[in-house]
């Protein structure tokens, strides 16, 4: 929990970094430095890896495997994850990605084209629709990888005291463990293939990392 809590509030802020680098004022700006990239990557763990700790307080020990006690404590859960992994997450990344989207159109309007930086023009609309297509990409694999997971705690917590067969059960524990395990690691690694997939300078910059690391091998 903690690991993917960080994974998504990196990217968050990201985000926001990226928001405040390219925008027009200057306190807003001066967020985007070392100091407080430093600041983040120190606080962040240490947050997340502090308040993963009460979540497992609802938890408990049932045939071996841990899983979430009943009654109030299953709808607290179900609600802590619905609102610290669903909601505020996407909220987050609508919104900053958004306001970025709306400073690098205030930019390439800054630009007037003419035939000394028409390719610089050029540059900034490509960097224009990459940025839109991962962020909106990204954003779209978020909600499909994380919206069941949401779905099935609350759906677990309304069902938690109606007399279910053996098969309904095995069910809902391949349902449990899709949404809750596969889908998870898949909204992991997602963004790197995004990337991949989306970006050529992106691409380019990983080609140049193998070719580094082969020859630093080979020598």
């Amino acid at each position: 929990h903690s690991f993917n809590q960080m994974m998504r509030t990196f990217f968050i802020c990201a985000l926001i970094d990226r928001y405040a680098i390219s925008s027009n004022n200057i306190r807003i700006r001066s967020f985007s430095c070392f100091r407080t990239t430093i600041y983040i990557v120190i606080c962040v763990p240490v947050f997340w890896f502090l308040l993963a700790i009460w979540p497992y307080t609802l938890n408990s020990l049932e045939n071996g495997r841990c899983a979430g006690k009943k009654g109030l404590s299953a709808i607290i859960l179900s609600s802590y994850i619905t609102i610290v992994v669903g909601i505020i997450p996407l909220l987050c990344m609508i919104i900053f990605g958004l306001l970025m989207l709306k400073n690098l159109k205030n930019v390439r309007a800054r630009v007037q084209p003419s035939t000394s930086i028409n390719s610089v023009v050029q540059r900034i609309h490509k960097r224009d629709r990459d940025m839109i297509k991962m962020l909106l990409i990204e954003t779209l694999c978020y909600i499909m990888t994380t919206a069941p997971l949401s779905i099935n705690l609350l759906y677990q917590s309304a069902t938690q005291t109606i007399s279910k067969s053996i098969d309904r059960q095995l069910i809902e524990s391949f349902i449990t463990y899709f949404n809750g395990t596969f889908l998870i690691y898949f909204n992991n690694s997602v963004s790197f293939w995004i990337y991949i997939c989306v970006s050529r300078s992106f691409r380019s910059e990983v080609k140049n990392l193998c070719l580094k690391c082969c020859k630093f091998i080979t020598h």
